[in-house]
């Protein structure tokens, strides 16, 4: 199963988000960014795309950023699977890469 570079980088997005969810911690673009390696002028249109669709909510300031709305957004067991899909997905195109 092939996913798109959006479908992809909203996942890992979801994901870091997922997990400073407990925490009550804000994440700004530059650190979801830096720790899964998506272009932040993307990822601004992508968490644009979750906060119009109510998934996430931003605020502004030194202490601002972005958070889940509801914990329930991604579970544990379903970040699991995606995290598995999406690491897949890049070991099977590097496989491609050095094949071809």
């Amino acid at each position: 199963m092939q996913f798109s570079s959006k479908y992809e980088y909203t996942l890992l997005a979801l994901l870091e988000l997922t997990s400073a969810y407990p925490k009550g911690e804000f994440l700004h673009i530059r650190q979801i960014a830096a720790l899964q390696n998506i272009p932040s002028r993307y990822l601004e249109q992508i968490l644009a795309t979750l906060r119009n669709g109510g998934l996430i909510k931003s605020t502004r300031g030194s202490k601002g950023g972005y958070i889940l709305t509801r914990c329930h957004t991604i579970t544990p067991a379903i970040a699991k699977v995606i995290t598995a899909k999406v690491l897949c997905k890049v070991i099977s195109s590097i496989f491609k890469a050095f094949i071809l």
